[in-house]
């Protein structure tokens, strides 16, 4: 149907998830969601390298999702808290 506009609570503009809130807010969690998802697919293939390997194609692979566009949003702390959590647990599984 043309002309049908649907309503949303959080728009994707530019791989951001903007959260509908008084001020400008993104949401996290499908950045956490990218995260996860990146470093299981490592981790289901990691028997067959070592440690640092591991770690080298997390941070080359999973890292990025966290940070993609970061430099332009003012994080508070409980955000960087977050992002911090997430990729300090992918970590502790290596």
């Amino acid at each position: 149907m043309a002309g049908l506009l649907c309503f949303v609570d959080e728009p994707k503009y530019l791989g951001w998830y903007v959260v509908s809130a008084k001020h400008f807010m993104v949401s996290l969690h499908q950045m956490r969601v990218k995260v996860f998802q990146s470093f299981n697919s490592i981790y289901a293939k990691s028997s067959h390298f070592t440690e640092p390997v591991i770690q080298h194609l997390v941070n080359a692979n999973c890292k990025p999702h966290l940070l993609y566009g970061s430099e332009v949003i003012g994080w508070n702390n409980s955000e960087l808290s977050n992002i911090v959590y997430a990729f300090d647990s992918a970590m502790c599984r290596i």
